[in-house]
């Protein structure tokens, strides 16, 4: 009989019978040979299908699948092959993956997660659970919520996702160490220099004094926090105590260890719950006793971590093997032997311990581990990933798939993991009618030798169905593991029966419709006879519309040619000639070397060419709001500062009329309007205000109102003729009365509406006022080019 046969009685016979009648054939059977360990090592790069072999963080979820970060993307490992998550399927803007942190821990396996929480370097986020990558949860928000609550309370900690620390931090002194529990969010140590602080349920429970050297040596299994002493033993704290102990085990026998006194090197995975020590390349996993006690036990004898930047181990006691994920190299996979031999124990028979069973041997006692029966709790299921159908890819909610029965060339995609059990690979699937008793469910094996376990259908015929696919997770006719999914078929929509009824019922109607279209059609040809007549009769008002509007366009055209002309002829021409003038005279005087009254009359031109170039700006802006109907933009504008501006350009020609300017508006004090064409009002307000105004005052006074405001620009002038003040209080444009001379007044009535300003004239000898009310409107952004 086979080892692995009688191990197989083993696992399903009683055990205690069992265990007598084993132990009585071991004791007559002593020509067992035991081979020496060899350890199969498989490494997998870019190459096998890695994104990156720059691996930060490794985890396991509940369906088995292993869960690698690198900064290609995050990788789901099936023990065959490597499915990539990146941001094309995450709705994330970064494949580079920072980190892996526990969630909810798996309660059978404590080394496996039912969810994990994902960082992303640019702090995006995802969740691992049921074998897939999802968007975050409410679960998270909350989880930063709490964190934020502690930091409020003037806490200064930082994350410990694994050992060694793989992000380059540097802890400050003053800084705390948060090593979670394994227990989920909320229940977590933070470790200082010189106490250790357990929380549960974010809530603070008990405090311990702990002084240390280095806070990079706290690691946790099962809830229990253990720090590692510079002289290599272990200091234990839990449930409010805390004691010592030595380190012991497998460690203590190695050479190297007990030759030198250096320390061990620490690696801490929180996400499958495992430690471990590495001496002169040795691995040693550290075994957690039922009192809280740590042993160590001999894993690997030999692999150069510190060669491969190995930063991450994880043991899968399932299935035996060991991974090394490297930060520059990839993923290393080491199968460890099916038998490992322990002390010398002659020919008695030591235990049998959890699944594995002592065989005496004449060199000592070995032991073999059943990884081939099914794990209590263990359940790796068979996870369904997509469906294409000829080569689309389509959108699936949940467990059930709607398609037409003319679709063909249907593929379905499962994973499910692998890591060297053939019995894993014992896949078969059934495809029944829905209700239908499975155990008469027509069974077809899968291939699955190649990567990709993939299910075709040429197409389907019309109906709802259950597709179950299944595997074997041991020995035993009941260790089965299954995927259930609903395929609903229908018909097209035009192969509907409603759809035969309603073109039963359509071709009667139909000849009925055709006979009152004949009656119809002769009172419709009526109809459009009448429409066409009124149709010309709109053509010809249109037309008359039209022509009316060429004749307000050249009436239009005509009064501003009027107003240029006008302008030329008295606002330009005068200062031009008085220029040239001057300037004859200006030559003159330098010739007779008189050139303080040069330089004089020098300036009165700059001043001529200034008042020319603010003309020309004023009609250049005029002439755009008129003919291109260009809209200005409407804002706040500080009114003060306009008048100032405005009074100051008229100040040397109103020393000629011996006037004076007074700005009596606060400074406060801006008004919705636009400010170019408030400069322009103001400034011919005030030059019409100086000509009429001999050894008087120009002022500007502000009235506020409940909503806006108005400015009013008084003078103490001669007024202004009655003809020109009846024109100015009339509304729209009309005729410009006789001996009406200068564009001043002409351009502030027509420049008011469009700075948003209502415009009212009082004149009299001895006093004229211009009242300005701003109208209250939002700033508008239409831009005058």
């Amino acid at each position: 009989m086979k080892i692995v046969e009688i191990m197989v009685l083993f696992k399903f016979c009683n055990k205690p019978f069992f265990t007598s009648l084993f132990l009585c054939f071991f004791s007559q059977y002593r020509e067992v040979v035991f081979a020496q360990p060899q350890y199969a090592v498989q490494h997998f790069t870019t190459e096998s299908g890695l994104p990156k072999n720059s691996i930060k963080d490794l985890s396991v979820d509940s369906k088995g699948f292993m869960w690698l970060a690198t900064e290609g993307g995050l990788a789901r490992f099936d023990g065959r092959n490597f499915r990539v998550y990146d941001k094309r399927n995450t709705d994330t803007y970064s494949n580079q993956v920072k980190a892996i942190a526990p969630g909810i821990r798996n309660p059978h396996n404590q080394s496996r997660l039912e969810v994990a929480y994902v960082s992303f370097s640019n702090n995006e986020r995802a969740n691992i659970m049921n074998g897939d990558a999802v968007p975050v949860g409410d679960e998270i928000h909350i989880r930063d919520e709490k964190l934020a609550e502690l930091r409020n309370q003037k806490l200064s900690f930082d994350f410990i996702n694994g050992l060694p620390e793989r992000w380059g931090r540097v802890i400050s002194p003053d800084q705390s160490t948060m090593v979670a529990t394994n227990f989920g969010d909320g229940e977590f140590y933070l470790c200082s220099r010189s106490s250790v602080t357990h929380y549960r349920g974010w809530e603070k429970q008990y405090e311990v004094p702990n002084f240390v050297t280095e806070r990079l040596n706290y690691f946790t299994l099962a809830g229990r926090l253990y720090y590692l002493n510079p002289d290599r033993s272990f200091t234990h704290i839990y449930d409010n105590k805390k004691f010592s102990f030595p380190l012991q085990g497998d460690i203590v026998r190695n050479e190297h260890f007990a030759r030198n006194k250096e320390a061990v090197k620490l690696y801490w995975n929180n996400k499958t719950a495992q430690a471990f020590l590495c001496i002169d390349n040795a691995v040693f996993e550290l075994i957690q006793e039922p009192d809280g006690m740590l042993s160590t036990r001999l894993l690997i004898p030999y692999f150069d971590l510190y060669s491969e930047h190995i930063d991450i181990l994880y043991h899968d006691h399932l299935n035996g093997k060991v991974f090394l994920a490297s930060s520059t190299s990839g993923l290393f996979e080491i199968t460890l032997p099916r038998f490992e031999r322990i002390k010398p124990m002659g020919t008695d028979v030591e235990a049998f311990r959890g699944g594995s069973v002592s065989l005496p041997a004449p060199e000592g006692l070995a032991w073999f581990k059943a990884q081939l029966t099914q794990q209590d709790g263990v359940n790796d299921d068979i996870v369904f990933d997509q469906i294409t159908v000829d080569g689309r890819k389509l959108a699936v909610s949940g467990d059930t798939i709607r398609l037409f029965s003319k679709q063909e060339n249907v593929k379905l995609y499962f994973s499910t993991a692998y890591f060297g059990q053939p019995e894993s690979l014992k896949i078969s699937y059934s495809l029944t009618n829905s209700g239908e008793r499975m155990s008469n469910a027509n069974w077809q094996e899968v291939d699955a030798k190649d990567k990709d376990l993939v299910i075709s259908y040429a197409s389907f015929p019309t109906g709802t169905f259950t597709f179950t696919i299944r595997k074997k997770t041991g020995f035993g006719g009941g260790n089965l593991a299954s995927k259930h999914l609903t395929i609903i078929i229908t018909e097209p929509w035009y192969k509907n029966g409603w759809l035969y009824l309603a073109f039963g019922l359509l071709i009667p109607g139909f000849g009925f419709w055709i006979l009152r279209y004949r009656f119809r059609k002769i009172e419709t040809r009526n109809q459009l006879l009448e429409l066409q007549v009124a149709a010309r009769t709109d053509e010809l008002r249109q037309t008359l519309l039209t022509l009316e509007a060429s004749q307000g366009d050249l009436l239009h055209q005509f009064h501003l040619q009027s107003r240029l002309l006008t302008s030329l002829a008295h606002d330009l021409r005068s200062p031009l000639l008085a220029a040239g003038l001057v300037t004859g005279e200006v030559g003159r005087l330098i010739k007779n070397h008189d050139l303080a009254q040069a330089s004089l009359l020098n300036r009165q031109v700059e001043d001529a060419v200034g008042m020319i170039r603010q003309s020309l700006d004023e009609l250049l802006a005029y002439i755009k709001v008129q003919v291109y109907s260009k809209e200005v933009k409407i804002e706040r504008v500080a009114l003060a500062d306009v008048i100032d501006k405005c009074f100051g350009f008229f100040e040397k020609a109103a020393r000629i009329n011996a006037n004076s300017f007074q700005n009596n508006v606060p400074r406060d004090v801006t008004v919705p309007t636009n400010s170019l064409m408030l400069d322009i009002i103001i400034r011919n307000l005030a030059d019409n205000a100086n000509k009429f105004t001999e050894n008087g005052t120009i002022s500007a006074h502000w009235i506020a109102h409940e909503t806006s405001g108005s400015l009013t620009i008084r003078d103490t002038g001669r007024g202004l003729p009655a003809a020109q003040v009846a024109w100015f209080e009339q509304i729209g444009s009309t005729s410009i009365p006789e001996k009406f001379n200068g564009l001043g007044l002409v351009i502030v009535k027509e420049l008011a509406p469009f700075a948003m300003i209502r415009l009212n004239i009082q004149s009299r000898r001895g006093e004229t006022q211009v009242t300005l009310h701003f109208l209250n409107r939002n700033a508008q952004s239409m831009n005058l080019e």
